[in-house]
């Protein structure tokens, strides 16, 4: 920690005298000029042009005019071009494109005519770049290859491998990232034969960004360390802290958000004091994001508010979309769904207007979400699949990842099992790949400008281990239904015996002074083993059944496909259809249930809006209460806020409705409610169905008893969606109950902690 605090502070000392020296420079040259013969003072007046570019356009075209007047008198002709095109700069910096182009043009014709090959590659780069910052990527592409053309003719390298950099950074703006990759390596290259440090940490620096935006942690990390290191060799400030800020972006997205607010506000301070308004902007924007996933949603609101506010003066379009869809993201976290898809539209407009196919791939998911949550599926649809097609353009694994996800919860809700199964499998096949990288953690954790080389190999190697561990697990997996079971069957009984054998041994060891509690110990057990093989001859049970009921079905459609009508082959396909969906809910249940007994399963407790999960399971639920007319309807305040698991919560939620639907007669009324209490919040689902009587209601939350009823329309079950209910309430510190009279219907109600109003107080 003080080693970074110390580098920053000689970084923005680097900063500063860098300031001091431009300043001196300017004044010392121009100095020379009024001191100089006839003919230094074009070339003078060249230098103090291109110096003055960013800082007073109009002051570059005054020295490059007197530039002209200087080269023309002394038939310096190399100088009157580039005079030329320090005045298409100057123009150009002051937006009047058509007259910048006009002397680009005749800087051109002037080299061609005099023959000077090194100024008519120059002419071409500099064109190159005007084309690229007036948005027309496919000119300045063009432009640029004519200028490698040259560049490559007179064996002049390091402009050669400056201007591969240049295209690698349109391809990257257009989202092309492998074609970015591999100009920015062929630059690499060039620039390590030639020795150019900083051009080969700048391009370590780029490539690290590339990787980053592909989802590659592990390899941004390393090209961003490699850059790190010789930035410190060569005292390169401004470049070292946007080195920094990048290191400050990985480590976000490897969820260490104490590093990376570290990292960050070092690199804000610097490019503050450097006064570099482009960096410090994309810096606030990028801590904002660190503070959305921290919870603290006012800090991320403050800087995302002040970013905007940068972007909008600097004309950064690109960054003003990003910073809005950032704004977005956090309005949807708060529950505010019409604000946050009016900032998503106003992003889409900008990346639609730039051409930003990455921006528009993030806003075209974000958007389908919202549409999930508003229950309009096709809208939903057909945004996440636009999403999905850029995506796997540009190779953006997250947003692929993210994507299967969506289109999940999208197919379960039109229930259309087969593509819930397909895109789950690919969910969870990319998610295996893409946090693969979180080896990187370990690379973060040490003192990365000493033995890096070292402890790169180590951790290539411990990726590698792990990944081939994780593909063979997921090939076992993904094998058949089947196997999945028999894979957690023998799991769970192989951890029990295991837990059971050290019990007893432990037992045995002390068998003469504890007697009495091994004679408990031992009764314990059994009562523990006849409860698993009770629950598992349950799982069992039920599992033949539709197993059963899948194979007869298929096999007489198939012996009688010709003799049967095609009403009896839609009613046969229904009864496949149904049986699919109850081993599907059956699985589902079984594995939930599993992980929480092997300790698996994740808890991540968050701030979560009641309301905006009820939302998403009533569109969920909503077809299926209609296929019964029953009248599904909630209220609940969309202020209340509880401190929980969102997955968990959403699982309980999903039986207890599923729960009313089965046992609701047609025309019957599901109605849900969330109480604000005091310490926490109440939620009851409520039906007029069957209900029951005190008996049923005893055998209710209980893994080994079996204990299960046909629906009003014979629906079957298994009862474990409510033991999954039971552990997953009280994993979250709440409790779960329920209210019935048999013919009068019944209430469940479960409570979950009230989210503690921190960030109202910070506020």
């Amino acid at each position: 920690m003080k080693i970074i605090k110390l580098f920053f502070l000689f970084i923005i000392y680097c900063f500063l005298s860098h300031l001091a020296y431009c300043q001196y420079n300017t004044d010392s040259l121009f100095q020379l000029l009024q001191n100089s013969r006839i003919e230094k003072k074009a070339q003078l007046s060249n230098k103090i042009a291109t110096l003055e570019l960013k800082q007073d356009p109009k002051k570059t075209i005054v020295f490059a005019l007197k530039a002209i007047e200087y080269a023309k008198s002394t038939g310096q002709k190399n100088e009157e071009v580039i005079a030329y095109v320090n005045l298409g700069e100057g123009y150009f910096q002051l937006k009047k494109t058509d007259k910048a182009f006009e002397y680009y043009w005749f800087a051109l014709d002037l080299s061609k005519k005099y023959n000077l090959k090194s100024e008519i590659g120059l002419v071409f780069s500099e064109i190159g770049n005007s084309y690229k910052k007036s948005g027309n990527k496919n000119k300045s592409i063009e432009y640029y290859n004519y200028s490698i053309k040259v560049f490559k003719e007179i064996k002049d390298t390091a402009r050669w491998a400056r201007i591969l950099h240049q295209i690698a950074g349109v391809y990257d703006d257009i989202g092309n990232y492998q074609a970015a990759l591999d100009y920015y390596k062929k630059s690499l290259e060039l620039k390590q034969k030639i020795n150019d440090k900083k051009g080969v940490a700048n391009t370590y620096n780029n490539i690290g960004i590339i990787y980053k935006d592909m989802g590659d942690y592990s390899k941004a990390l390393e090209y961003h360390l490699n850059a790190q290191k010789i930035y410190e060799e060569t005292g390169n400030a401004n470049d070292a802290a946007l080195s920094f800020m990048n290191i400050g972006i990985i480590y976000k997205n490897l969820e260490d958000y104490k590093k990376s607010l570290e990292y960050s506000n070092n690199a804000l301070e610097a490019f503050k004091q450097a006064r570099n308004n482009i960096m410090y902007s994309r810096t606030l924007n990028n801590i904002g994001n660190v503070y959305v996933k921290l919870n603290d949603f006012f800090r991320a609101e403050e800087y995302f508010n002040k970013a905007l506010t940068y972007f909008i003066q600097l004309d950064d379009r690109k960054m003003l979309a990003k910073c809005m869809n950032n704004i977005g993201n956090l309005k949807l976290r708060l529950g505010n769904k019409d604000s946050a898809l009016y900032y998503y539209l106003k992003a889409r407009a900008i990346h639609q207007e730039i051409d930003d196919k990455q921006g528009l791939a993030i806003i075209y998911q974000n958007m389908g979400n919202i549409y999930i949550g508003k229950g309009e599926l096709n809208k939903a649809l057909d945004y996440v699949q636009k999403s999905l097609a850029i995506a796997e353009e540009l190779g953006i694994k997250e947003i692929i990842k993210d994507n299967y996800l969506y289109l999940t919860e999208i197919y379960e809700a039109k229930g259309n099992t087969k593509k819930v199964i397909d895109f789950l499998r690919k969910h969870e096949a990319l998610k295996d790949s893409i946090y693969n990288v979180e080896i990187a953690k370990s690379l973060s954790d040490l003192q990365y400008k000493f033995d890096i080389e070292k402890k790169n190999k180590e951790n290539a190697l411990l990726k590698k281990e792990n990944e081939s561990r994780n593909k063979i697990a997921l090939q076992f997996i993904l094998l058949t239904i089947l196997s999945v079971i028999l894979l957690i069957l023998i799991l769970s009984r192989y951890i029990f015996r295991r837990k059971t054998f050290k019990l007893i041994s432990q037992k045995n060891k002390d068998l003469g002074e504890i007697n009495i509690r091994l004679t408990d110990s031992e009764k314990h057990l059994k009562e523990l083993n006849a409860t698993k093989d009770k629950f598992f001859s349950i799982i069992a049970h039920d599992l033949i059944n539709p197993f059963n009921a899948f194979m007869e079905t298929t096999k007489y459609l198939y012996e009688n496909y010709n003799k049967l009508s095609g009403n009896e082959i839609r009613e046969l396909l229904g009864d496949i259809t149904e049986s699919a969906k109850n081993l599907h809910i059956l699985l589902e249940n079984l594995l939930q249930w599993s992980r929480t007994q092997t300790g698996k399963i994740a808890f991540n407790p968050d701030y979560v809006n009641i309301k905006y999960i009820i939302d998403n399971i009533y569109y969920l639920m909503k077809l299926n209460a209609e296929k019964k007319n029953i009248q599904l309807s909630y209220q609940v305040d969309e202020n209340i806020i509880v401190f929980a698991d969102p997955f968990m919560v959403t699982t309980i939620m999903r039986n207890l409705i599923s729960n009313a639907l089965k046992f609701t007669m047609e025309g019957g009324n599901i109605s849900i409610f969330a109480k604000d209490k005091i310490n926490f919040v109440e939620i009851e689902v409520k039906d007029n169905g069957i209900g029951m009587n005190p008996e049923m209601i005893a055998q209710l939350f209980k893994v080994d008893v079996q204990f299960t009823t046909l629906g009003t329309e014979q629906e079957q079950g298994t009862g474990l969606g409510l033991v999954l209910c039971k552990e997953f309430v009280e994993k979250n510190g709440g409790k779960i109950c329920v209210e019935s009279v048999q013919g009068n219907g019944s209430t469940f109600k479960f409570t979950l902690p009230k989210a503690v109003k921190e960030v109202n107080n910070e506020k």
